[in-house]
């Protein structure tokens, strides 16, 4: 059975954030930690744009992350994910690493 991607559902203004989604705070949090090791980069970006919080690409990763456990479908018959995204697989024992330090190891992984 072929396994397809989440789509990316438009974004709407008043979208409301999926249940088990983050708060407030920690996307807050995960964009300023982002953001402060992004423009630590070297070399420097020309032009290194914000990230901001978009609320249609958090409900196409947690759909995305509700698949965890299943098979992965090969390179070649899996969906194209949407534009310009890519994702980092990290597998912890829940509770055990903080967004701070998830987010590090992910920026490490490029040294």
């Amino acid at each position: 059975m072929a396994q397809t991607e989440p789509k990316l559902l438009p974004l709407q203004a008043e979208q409301a954030p999926m249940p088990g989604a983050l708060s407030s705070k920690e996307t807050f949090l995960l964009l300023s930690v982002h953001n402060r090791l992004r423009s630590r980069v070297q070399p420097p970006a020309a032009n290194m744009q914000r990230m901001d919080w978009s609320e249609s690409l958090a409900q196409w990763a947690q759909a995305r992350a509700a698949l965890c456990g299943a098979p992965v479908p090969s390179p070649v018959s899996a969906p194209r994910a949407p534009q310009q995204v890519g994702w980092n697989v990290q597998l912890l024992p829940a509770g055990s690493a903080s967004f701070v330090s998830v987010v590090g190891l992910w920026f490490a992984e490029g040294r």
